[in-house]
């Protein structure tokens, strides 16, 4: 009919949603209309719903038409967006809405869906499964889209999403939850937001190690700020690999009290100290590091490497472990073992309790800076420990006077330190003849240094081997001494001797003094300058022999002319 339907003593309609949409879209106050009672014909009246399966959107609808209650007990699936899902539930307490919804099965046509909406969905919505197989992305917080995947009873379709993440509060985000969404979908998670990210090391190094611009993974990740949770930090070489996974600060500071590594694998995470850009903040001035340092380094350990690493830290190091010392200069042991001595900002009481050898590079060394080495491990090694020193065959160990070489000495009568073919150079003051076959005793190498001038030439005589001697004879011998004297002596050293005080030889076989006059002339055995021509000043010569060779006796005389 095109005339007017009334239709306000209808208390309740039922039917269709279809069938109801029609005819609450006939709703008119004036001809060719129904006129269901409200202002300009609109509806009230109750509906009660016929159909299993509807569309949400249609729903909606039928909400806006009437303001009445819909009773919707019959329905059993309810398909369309999420959206639209939670404004039909948003409005199931009654009155102007809907009655009898809680437990359908809703199947989802969104492609993106919101993970704040799906879990209203199922909260506040329905009990009822909810297929989300047409969804292709989630947005929104980490933990919700986790909530999501944890409830395997509820959705289904879920698996193989991507995940754009929005919302994080401050940008902040656990990196523990992060890698649980990631095993939780096969999509690509869009961490685009995320500026800060939080957590252990080794789960920050796993969720950069599923970095992936698309496909399983996790894209537009790498310069985000990294706050460490770590108290303790025993995989150093995994702090540098995350330090090259963003170029945001790393915060180690905060939390972290100690590290434990290699000395190669602290001293690269230490350079890397700096309070802003890409660097590691360990908390103190600049970003340079407090925090106490155990190195797992424990044989052939390097001594500038520990020296670097006492640098980079004012915490105590831990190197209790070390047992040997690999090869280096004496200075730089010097420095590392007298550090290790030192307990407050340096080293701990235990370190180096264990050191048993310490090899020294170089082919000139400090006998001081030597000697004070060995003390220096004496002081850190406890029993039973001796720390053994090794220098490098044909070494020289110099830079030092008597008293030194007698404390070296010493510390091989110790066991501290092994001389075999290394040359001594005494290179300051003088050494006794006794002091002098002491050190030629000990090495195969040669010994030099200047015999104290006050040795008579007899002491002179009991020079053992041959060493490179400076030997002034002293005038106290200038008339006393034999040729075969000066012979000897002059076969102990390879250094000419300065024998300007002589004036006469005792009574000699020629043969001798043939020997010593010839030698005598010669400047690389006897010193010929200017105030200390040896033997210049010679003016008797006693033979001994009772019989003498004429031409012996001749070319002796020649030598004594020349010299004089």
């Amino acid at each position: 009919t095109s005339g007017s339907i009334d239709a306000n003593n209808v208390a309740k309609l039922t039917g269709s949603v279809a069938d109801l949409n029609t005819s609450f879209g006939a709703a008119a106050s004036g001809s060719d209309g129904i006129h269901f009672g409200g202002s300009s014909g609109a509806a009230d009246q109750a509906v009660e719903i016929t159909d299993s399966t509807v569309l949400a959107v249609d729903l909606i609808t039928l909400n806006g038409n009437t303001s009445g209650t819909i009773d919707a007990s019959t329905l059993s699936e309810i398909e369309g967006t999420a959206a639209n899902a939670n404004t039909i539930y948003n409005t199931k307490s009654g009155g102007d809405g809907f009655t009898g919804l809680g437990d359908e099965a809703i199947t989802l046509t969104d492609t993106t869906a919101g993970a704040a909406a799906l879990i209203d969905l199922y909260t506040n919505g329905t009990s009822g499964m909810i297929d989300a197989s047409t969804v292709h992305t989630i947005t929104g917080t980490t933990a919700n889209a986790n909530i999501i995947y944890a409830q395997t009873s509820t959705f289904t379709g879920l698996g193989t999403e991507n995940i754009t993440i929005q919302g994080e509060s401050s940008n902040t985000l656990g990196v523990a939850a992060l890698n649980t969404l990631n095993g939780n979908t096969t999509g690509n998670i869009n961490a685009d937001t995320v500026t800060i990210l939080t957590g252990e090391i080794s789960a920050l190094n796993t969720a950069y190690a599923a970095s992936a611009s698309t496909g399983d993974g996790i894209s537009n990740l790498g310069n985000e700020a990294i706050t460490l949770s770590d108290t303790s930090v025993t995989d150093v070489a995994a702090l540098n690999t995350l330090n090259g996974n963003t170029t945001g600060l790393i915060n180690a500071g905060t939390n972290v009290a100690s590290f434990t590594g290699s000395i190669s694998a602290l001293n690269t995470m230490f350079a890397a100290a700096g309070d802003s850009g890409d660097k590691i903040d360990f908390g103190g001035t600049g970003g340079a590091a407090t925090q106490t340092v155990t190195i797992s380094d424990t044989t052939d350990v390097s001594v500038t490497g520990l020296n670097t690493l006492n640098g980079n830290t004012t915490g105590n190091i831990d190197a209790s472990g070390v047992t040997s010392l690999a090869s280096a200069s004496i200075s730089d042991i010097k420095t590392l073992l007298t550090a290790g001595n030192s307990h407050t900002s340096n080293f701990t009481s235990t370190s180096f309790n264990d050191l048993a050898t310490v090899a020294v590079s170089g082919t000139s060394i400090s006998v001081a800076d030597l000697n004070d080495s060995i003390t220096q491990a004496n002081t850190a090694t406890t029993d039973p420990t001796t720390t053994v020193f090794s220098v490098g065959s044909g070494a020289t160990i110099t830079t030092g006077d008597e008293a030194a070489f007698s404390t070296l000495l010493t510390n091989e009568q110790n066991g501290n330190i092994a001389i075999a073919d290394q040359n001594l150079t005494v290179s300051s003051g003088t050494i006794s003849v006794d002091n002098a076959n002491l050190l030629n005793a000990t090495t195969s190498g040669t010994v030099t240094a200047s015999i104290d001038i006050t040795e008579t030439v007899d002491e002179l005589t009991t020079l053992s081997g041959t060493g490179a001697y400076t030997i002034v004879i002293r005038s106290g011998d200038a008339t006393n001494s034999t040729a075969a004297k000066f012979n000897t002596i002059n076969s102990a050293t390879t250094v000419a001797i300065d024998a300007h005080e002589v004036t006469a030889l005792v009574s000699s076989n020629l043969s001798d003094i043939k020997t010593l006059l010839t030698a005598a002339n010669d400047t690389a055995q006897f010193t010929d300058s200017t105030g200390k021509v040896s033997f210049g000043a010679l003016t008797a010569v006693a033979v001994a022999d009772a019989t003498v060779n004429v031409s012996d006796f001749n070319a002796a005389v020649t030598q004594a002319n020349t010299a004089t």
